[in-house]
């Protein structure tokens, strides 16, 4: 036989198979010869040195099978025939019972039940009474299908057991379920083939003449016998249904002749969701080691999963046919699918449920002489060369035992094995050191002699287990003497029983064994499909079908394999492999070996895979863009980094954001680390790569510095920063905004207004589509156009005639300026327009609501844009709060003030609303800041810096030369005198009109005298109500070197202006008038008018005119000769009118005193000349009641206990209640004190408390 002995040599590799060996005279392929299985024999427990009981008389032995049960064990022993045939009972064993069994069926009819492991005898039946076993087959669930002969029956009986339920009566012997007749015509034959559903639904026989009966709804039949009786009586043998003819010779041969059927099998196809029938448990691959053995199934466990197609397999000598028995052409004769027989025993199908992961599955396995071929049910499928004389074949799994006759022990055998067999034993006799022949083979156990009887054995059987799935030949050993039968275990051993009742176990080794023999002789390859084949037939054992993980012993072959080809220097066959160990394998492992520069493709491509399948970190995404730079390999850089979006039409690189229900977009799971992919490609200088990754995945911060830091790109980062959220879009221009004026100061200054206004609406830009996207007017720039604010709305010459007049705007919220001012302030002061505020409220503004920032947050960005920052701050002010500055309002009238009709602004401003009241009332200020509206703020800080800007703008250069920043305020501007003029004057509407331009008054006060703005100057003293303030800044601006007559008469006209709400100021400016001969000499009738001013309103006394004109010693005594005058002899009247006073009061002092002395006394007498009652204006009778306050009254009249007159009491009680709230003042010395300094005359205040005993020691009397 062409087999190659033992596989390639160290330094061989997969590619193809050896070549055949010189001896062969055939050209067909040798598969690799490996040692998959290890041989061991089997002895008696009771006796080592020999086989086991029940197997030491192979000749007995009819039929052999494995159950999937263990039946219920008789508690007494039971006797078991001896090879010696002495009928001596065995003693059950002692161990516990398996779960599964060992049939063997006897040429006597008995069955013995027999131990899995140690092939013990547990119990036994009599099957056949006087007669003999001809076939024995078990199914899934525990039931026996029995074929034999007996004395008397011309016809073979079929029996079906039941091992899980035993039968009544006195011998112990399992539940007979049915039993018949295997009857075709009148003539009997013998039965050739036996084969049955794994659940026993279809049952097929096999007989002598080549006719093929089969048994349907078998299941149904021995389910009704398996139900018991009425009163718990066990139910009577069921007979069989009828056979069915499926296929006789004469139907199928065109010659006429009888062709003996050889082997029969069904095929099943079950759904694709059912699980594999009757699954056994797998073995460990780590261990030898058997695991614990499935409990056996329950009668009343659920019944498989019907199939939903069944084919019969016929196999003659020269043909193999099919018959559909379930599903599609059911019925139909059999037809021929391959022109290939097989001898008896040489024909199986590879079970469906064990081999279910398998393309095998279902499917007959035929062996011939020259070939093996695998039969599907449309026809041959494979064909393998393996030549050799076969006896029988059995399956395990898709590992097929092929068992070949005995033949002669020569070294000039065609048999590789054999010849090694011969070697070896001429070497090394039958005793080898381990008692284990070097062909495989236990030697014999008690040196029998071969068929003839010679000593040495001259014939040997050969067993050769054949991979199916990995087309090689897993174990290939002699066996002296030839073999009797062969079997699978329990756990997927292989049996082999010879004809000297020795008992070989092959069993197959650990996998991690197998992948240790295979990388020795580094056939790397055929290490993948072993390792695949047994997760697949583990998967097909276990309870639940799931395969056993295997990606990590995957990976550590195809790192092995990577290895071996990379120290032979095939780096691109060893990159294919380490490819595959991704997942498994450390990817450092890897790429250490390729950080070669000559290598830098190989391991480029594995780092593509590794961010194919999620698994790279951001040093390998940092390493993998450094390898595309590297080689400059734009194309695939563009491949990795611009992926076609999820979900994109076509596949294109650039669509349209999709938005989820919150508004987010939502994430893409990305097969790199992006942050590093952005930092490798700016590094490298490949921006536009780094810009897309950032704008795709929403980076907005790495977007905007690779545009301005890196590209320079400032057009592109403005319209990115449009199509952002409102909240991203003031963070970025916060952080930006100062670098984008810079570059791009009118389209920046258009974009913060849009923001601040409440007027911003993102404009979306596709990926990939650029900034022509970010160009187009956006909803809020149309509604600013339609209010003709800034830009929008203008000619587009509207800008560049701004910067050839050097005019930034200066007011986007100013109105069209009147017509006698229009022509010369049109182009620098007017470069824009906003019409009509209560059209602008009529609009609705389209964008969506958002949180308005603050202006505040960007006035540091417009340094040095003054022009820029007016048209800001103008059009700001009135798109959000329709403020403006009117030019249409004049300056207040300069008529004299009389009281109360101009309330000074402090004065308004701290008028109580009921807001500031309830404030009040919790103790809180209104004018903490806690309690100032934000927006508020935002518009104070508006006007308050536009007041700066107006004036700053509007400063003569020459003024001060020295100042940089009004020297860079002039330059930036560029005004001339006429347009400077006009921004003072428009400051000036700006302080006059502060009821409706909320700016803070301390601030512009300052302002307007660093700037030295006197109109605006002299307003706010005067709405703050400081006029003795604007009277010293016209007094001192008089004064001053170089003054003009102007200024003193402005003081004058100040006073008259103010003095009759603020008559303080009349000794002021008398004082004033006299400080100079030039001034008392301009002024000489208003003295005049000052003193008769003082004079009719008791301003000041003549002693205090007297010492202000005397000071400066300017003003004569003539100038107020008449005033005094007339104070002299106005004083006099007062003192005579003083004196006639005091004179009548001394008078009435002195009749009161009389009088209380009189009432003092008490012996003085006393004369009531009253002669009515004061009461009831009666004529007085007794008894009568006289008060010392002349008052009298009948007794009646008065109340009980009543010792004040009435008439009087309500007097004397006013007086007593004043005397008390004088007392009760007396101490409280702080109303006292505020009552001085609140009155007018505080010397009057004291007497007006001496008089109400305030002062005296103690209580007034």
């Amino acid at each position: 036989m062409p087999v190659a002995n033992g596989g390639s040599s160290a330094g061989g590799s997969d590619a193809a198979h050896a070549a055949a060996p010189a001896g062969s005279s055939s050209g067909a392929p040798a598969y690799r010869q490996l040692q998959f299985y290890e041989p061991a024999r089997i002895r008696d427990a009771a006796d080592l040195a020999r086989p086991p009981a029940a197997l030491r008389q192979p000749n007995l032995i009819a039929a052999l099978c494995r159950a999937p049960v263990c039946p219920p064990l008789p508690p007494a022993p039971v006797p078991a025939a001896e090879a010696s045939g002495s009928g001596a009972p065995e003693a059950q064993p002692n161990a516990a019972p398996p779960t599964a069994a060992v049939l063997l069926a006897d040429i006597s009819g008995d069955v013995h039940v027999l131990h899995p492991a140690t092939y013990a005898p547990l119990a036994r039946w009599s099957a056949y009474a006087h007669g003999r076993v001809t076939h024995l087959s078990a199914d899934a669930r525990g039931r026996v299908v029995t074929l034999g002969e007996e004395d008397g029956v011309r016809f073979p009986v079929l029996r079906i057991w039941d091992l899980r339920v035993l039968q009544s009566g006195p011998e112990w012997a399992p539940r007979l379920l049915c039993e018949g007749k295997v009857q075709h015509g009148s003539r009997p034959h013998p039965v050739a083939a036996l084969a049955h559903t794994p659940s026993l639904s279809y049952l097929s026989l096999a007989l002598a003449d080549g006719s093929v009966l089969l048994l349907r709804s078998l299941d149904a039949v021995l389910q009704t016998a398996t139900t018991a009786a009425p009163g718990g009586a066990q139910a009577p043998v069921a007979p069989l249904p009828k056979f069915k003819v499926v296929y006789q010779p004469s139907s199928g041969s065109s010659a006429g002749g009888t062709e003996p059927v050889t082997a029969l099998g069904f095929s099943e196809t079950l759904p694709a969701a059912a699980p594999a029938e009757a699954p056994r448990r797998p073995r460990e691959a780590s261990s030898r080691r058997r695991p614990a053995r499935a409990a056996p199934p329950s009668a009343s466990a659920a019944p498989p999963t019907a199939a939903i197609a069944v084919q019969l397999f016929i196999v003659t000598l020269t043909r193999t046919l099919r018959y559909n028995v379930l599903g599609s052409g059911a019925g139909s004769p059999a037809a021929v699918i391959d022109d290939v027989g097989c001898a008896l025993g040489c024909g199986a199908v590879v079970p469906g449920a064990s081999a279910a992961a398998s393309e095998l599955a279902g499917k007959m396995v035929v062996a011939r002489e020259e070939a093996i071929y695998v039969v599907g049910p449309d026809g041959r499928e494979v064909c393998l060369a393996y030549e050799g004389p076969k006896s029988s074949i059995h399956l395990n799994n898709t590992q097929l035992v092929i068992v070949s006759p005995p033949m002669a022990a020569s070294a000039a055998s065609a048999s590789a094995t054999v010849r090694n067999h011969v070697n070896a034993r001429d070497r090394q006799g039958h005793n080898s050191p381990l008692g284990v022949s070097p062909a495989g083979r236990p030697p014999p156990l008690n040196g029998a002699a071969g068929r003839r009887g010679s000593a040495a054995p001259s014939e040997v059987a050969k067993v050769t287990v054949f991979d199916l799935d990995n087309k090689l030949v897993a174990y290939s050993g002699t066996f002296e003497g030839g073999v009797r039968l062969a079997w699978t275990g329990e756990n997927g051993e292989v049996l082999v029983l010879g004809d000297d009742g020795t008992l070989t176990r092959l069993e197959e080794k650990a996998l991690r064994a197998k992948l240790d023999l295979l990388f020795r002789k580094s056939l790397f390859l055929v290490a993948v499909s072993v390792a695949r084949s047994h997760a697949a037939r583990s998967a097909a054992s276990a309870p639940n079908g799931e395969a056993p993980p295997i990606d990590a012993l995957l990976g550590d072959i195809f790192r092995r394999y990577g290895d071996h080809l990379y120290t032979k220097g095939d780096f691109d066959g060893a990159m294919a492999q380490f490819v595959k160990t991704i997942g498994v394998t450390q990817p450092s492992y890897v790429i250490r070996k390729f950080l070669d520069a000559q290598r830098i493709n190989n391991l480029t491509t594995y780092l593509q895979e590794l961010h194919a399948r999620g698994l790279a970190n951001s040093d390998h995404t940092t390493l993998l863009l450094n390898c595309f730079t590297k080689l400059k390999d734009v194309a695939s850089l563009d491949r990795f980094i611009k992926r076609p979006m999820p979900g994109s039409a076509g596949g294109h690189e650039h669509g349209p954001h999709e938005v989820d229900a919150d508004g987010e977009t939502p994430r893409e799971e990305l097969p790199f680390d992006l942050a590093t992919a952005i930092r490798v490609c700016r590094q490298a200088g490949y921006h536009g790569h780094a810009a897309y990754l950032a704008k795709r995945y929403h980076e907005h911060d790495e977007y905007m510095r690779i545009q301005l830091e890196d590209a320079h790109d400032f057009e592109d980062a403005l319209g990115y920063v449009r199509s952002l959220r409102a909240a991203d879009a003031e963070l970025y221009l916060q952080r930006y905004g100062k670098l984008l004026l810079a570059e791009l100061p009118d389209a920046t200054t258009d974009l913060l207004i849009e923001l601040c206004s409440g007027l911003f609406s993102p404009k979306p830009i596709a990926v990939g589509a650029g900034i022509a996207a970010a160009q187009e007017r956006s909803v809020a720039a149309a509604y600013l156009s339609y209010l003709q604010v800034g830009h929008y709305g203008k000619p587009a010459n509207a800008s560049a005639q701004q910067e050839a007049t050097g005019g930034a705007g200066t007011s986007a919220s100013t109105p069209s300026m009147p017509a006698h001012t229009s022509e010369r302030t049109s182009l620098a002061i007017e470069p824009y327009h906003l019409d009509g505020v209560a059209e602008s409220n009529g609009a609705q503004a389209p964008a969506d609501a958002y949180h308005t920032p603050s202006p505040r947050t960007f006035f540091a960005h417009f340094i040095r844009h003054p022009a820029h920052f007016v048209r800001f701050l103008e059009t700001v002010a009135l798109a959000r709060w329709g403020q403006r500055v009117d030019m249409d309002t004049h300056a207040a009238s300069h008529e004299p003030l009389s009281a109360g009709a101009l309330a000074p602004l402090a004065a308004t401003a701290g008028s109580d609303d009921e807001v500031e009241r309830a404030l009040r009332e919790l103790g809180m200020e209104p004018s903490d800041d806690v309690f100032v509206d934000e927006d508020h703020k935002d518009q104070c800080a508006i006007w308050n810096t536009l007041l700066e800007l107006y004036l700053a703008s509007a400063r003569d250069s020459n003024a001060d030369p020295d100042a940089p920043a009004a020297l860079l305020l002039h330059v930036e501007h560029g005004l001339d005198g006429a347009q400077r003029g006009e921004r003072r004057e428009r400051a000036l509407h700006l302080l006059e009109q502060h009821e409706q331009l909320p700016y803070d008054i301390t601030q512009a006060l300052v302002l307007c005298s660093m700037e030295s703005f006197t109109e605006g100057l002299v307003l706010l003293y005067e709405r703050m109500g400081m006029y003795e303030d604007v009277l010293r800044f016209w007094m001192d601006a008089s004064t001053a070197a170089g003054a003009r007559d102007e200024a003193s008469a402005k003081v004058m006209a100040a006073l008259w202006r103010y003095g009759p709400s603020s008559p303080q100021l009349y000794p002021m400016v008398l004082r004033y008038l006299v400080s100079s001969e030039a001034i008392l000499e301009r002024h000489h009738a208003d003295v005049a008018k000052v003193l008769k001013h003082i004079e009719d309103e008791g301003l000041m006394g003549p002693l205090e005119v007297v010492q202000a004109l005397g000071r400066t010693g300017v003003a004569s005594v003539g100038i107020v000769r008449e005033h005094l005058t007339r104070a002299v002899l106005q004083e006099r009247e007062e003192i005579e009118a003083d004196r006639r006073l005091i004179d009548s009061y001394r008078g009435e002092t002195a009749k009161k005193l009389a009088e209380v002395a009189e009432l003092s006394d008490a012996d003085a007498p006393r004369v009531f000349q009253l002669t009515r009652c004061s009461a009831c204006g009666g004529q007085l009778d007794l008894p009568s009641v006289h008060f010392m306050c002349k008052h009298s009254y009948h007794q009646r009249c008065l109340g009980d206990n009543e010792a004040e007159c009435p008439s009087c009491a309500r007097s004397h009680g006013v007086v007593r209640e004043i005397r008390r709230n004088n007392e009760a003042l007396a101490d409280r010395h702080e109303l006292f004190m505020q009552e001085v300094e609140e009155a007018d005359d505080g010397f009057d205040a004291v007497a007006r408390m001496f008089s109400k005993g305030m002062f005296q020691a103690g209580p007034a009397q």
